[in-house]
């Protein structure tokens, strides 16, 4: 037995007692003739936040496995289903109160009650995650895939970096599995730490794997911090030779005034939950756009992204207004051929050279375009 097999029972052990008392307290509310599923039920009902947990390791484990077996290599977890989990650590307990003649203080009708009023009021044993980083946008990019695929092409510690930095502005499936596997695989120290502190900040519950002993080129090495610290010249160097900023996509550019920005993040979470990916140029190029290194590059760099970019949204406030940015972005968008829409979220009067630009609505849970007097989808929209 390997010790990553070791840790890992080692582990089992530890999460399985943690069951052992909400499933003494099920036993009790178990009438004489329960049947194995209806126990579990009953578990899922008044535990759900302990089910949500033992799906969730299940889950991971599994992954593992299948991605050990495709490698090659034999399975190593072999975590239980989740109903075989709750059953095979609740076997001694259900074992003894079917052995021992158990009466039950109250009747059937008030064991019922019991019953009905504890899985009525379910007892919630965690806080829910909180991703630390407000900036970080809720939804998967199409170019996350790629740059998964791209970290485990190179072996160059310093573009590794870099691609955890770039999908690291994003909270989704892919890039808390890239940055799982690195945690658990990755023999450069600085990138697992690196990976662990940011599922740290997501609200995930990574477990540092301790540094491996022996002999490894990989293991001390370092990203060089000068090749990660950006500007805009820099930035737009990498248009011409690095892959990953040709491989970025956006749905909308957004054009609004900093001052705004508390609504504007508002705004960008609401379409991130309708699935649309946003542009913003403090957010999505962070590390290379300072605004105290403004510069003609500065200029070049926003053009491309305007390239990438589907749509400009202007948000539109009374900052917004008074911004020589947004007329410039706006200009530009549109040298391109691409559509400009107005969003108006305080309902101002709009200037005359906002007039005739399409607006966007919020329509509940929808958001809809008006083209030539037709309301289009957005989301649709963005299809044709």
């Amino acid at each position: 037995m390997g010790i990553a097999k070791r840790k890992f029972n080692a582990w089992f052990r530890r999460f399985q007692k943690q069951y052992y008392l909400p499933l003494k307290y099920i036993a009790t509310l178990m009438p004489s003739d329960f049947k194995d599923g209806y126990f579990v039920n009953v578990f899922q009902k008044v535990y759900p936040d302990k089910w949500e947990t033992v799906v969730y390791e299940y889950d991971k484990y599994y992954k593992m496995d299948q991605e050990l077996i495709r490698l090659g290599k034999k399975q190593r977890y072999s975590f239980p289903s989740p109903h075989t989990f709750i059953l095979r650590t609740a076997k001694h307990i259900l074992l003894n109160k079917q052995n021992s003649n158990f009466e039950n203080a109250c009747d059937d009708f008030l064991l019922k009650e019991k019953l009905n009023k504890a899985i009525a009021n379910p007892i919630r044993t965690k806080q829910p995650k909180i991703d630390k980083d407000i900036l970080r946008q809720c939804i998967e990019p199409s170019f996350a895939k790629q740059f998964e695929k791209e970290y485990f092409l190179t072996q160059d510690v310093t573009r590794k970096a870099e691609i955890i930095n770039e999908l690291s502005i994003y909270h989704c499936e892919t890039t808390k599995s890239l940055l799982y596997k690195i945690n658990n695989r990755e023999y450069c120290h600085a990138l697992q730490n690196k990976a662990c502190m940011i599922l740290q900040s997501m609200g995930e519950n990574p477990i540092l794997r301790k540094k491996v002993k022996g002999k490894n080129k990989y293991k001390n090495l370092y990203p060089d911090k000068k090749l990660l610290s950006k500007s805009p010249a820099t930035l737009i160097e990498e248009f011409n030779y690095n892959t990953l900023q040709k491989y970025k996509e956006f749905d909308v550019f957004l054009s609004h005034s900093y001052a705004n920005d508390k609504e504007v993040l508002a705004f960008v979470k609401k379409l991130n939950a309708y699935g649309i990916v946003v542009y913003i140029d403090w957010i999505s190029d962070r590390n290379g756009l300072q605004r105290n290194q403004f510069s003609q590059a500065t200029l070049d760099v926003l053009h491309e992204r305007m390239k990438q970019s589907k749509v400009l949204i202007c948000f539109y406030t009374k900052e917004a207004i008074s911004s020589s940015w947004i007329p410039w972005e706006i200009s530009n968008f549109l040298l391109l051929n691409k559509k400009v829409f107005i969003y108006n979220p305080y309902e101002l009067e709009l200037l005359k050279d906002y007039c005739n630009y399409p607006k966007i609505e919020n329509q509940g849970t929808n958001w809809a375009i008006s083209i030539d007097s037709i309301q289009n989808d957005l989301k649709e929209w963005f299809k044709k």
